[in-house]
């Protein structure tokens, strides 16, 4: 999953940093913005895939510890397209959030 998310935000990385080396001033601008722009790629991969395995974890299958599934009981959407989903357990009266 993470060469999937890595390669993804590869889309919007690789034209900065090639922006960076071939608009860059002095080769120090050229060598530091590709750097960043390359650290940064790396960081939010690290970020948004540290997320997918945590709701992973959470999921469980769609089981809960007490081994009821996992019922749906709220969903929140915010303007910047992010969807959260709140699950409960009927049994034991967990909750998880799932966030997308």
């Amino acid at each position: 999953m993470f060469w999937f998310i890595f390669s993804g935000l590869g889309l919007l990385a690789i034209p900065s940093i090639l922006m960076f080396i071939t608009c860059g001033a002095t080769k120090k601008n050229k060598i530091g913005g590709a750097a960043f722009c390359l650290c940064f790629w790396l960081f939010a991969s690290v970020l948004l895939w540290g997320q997918e395995v945590g709701n992973q974890e959470r999921w469980n299958n769609g089981f809960c510890e007490c081994g009821e599934h996992w019922e749906l009981s709220a969903v929140s959407k915010t303007r910047s397209g992010t969807e959260t989903k709140y699950y409960s357990c009927p049994t034991c009266h967990n909750e998880i959030e799932i966030i997308h």
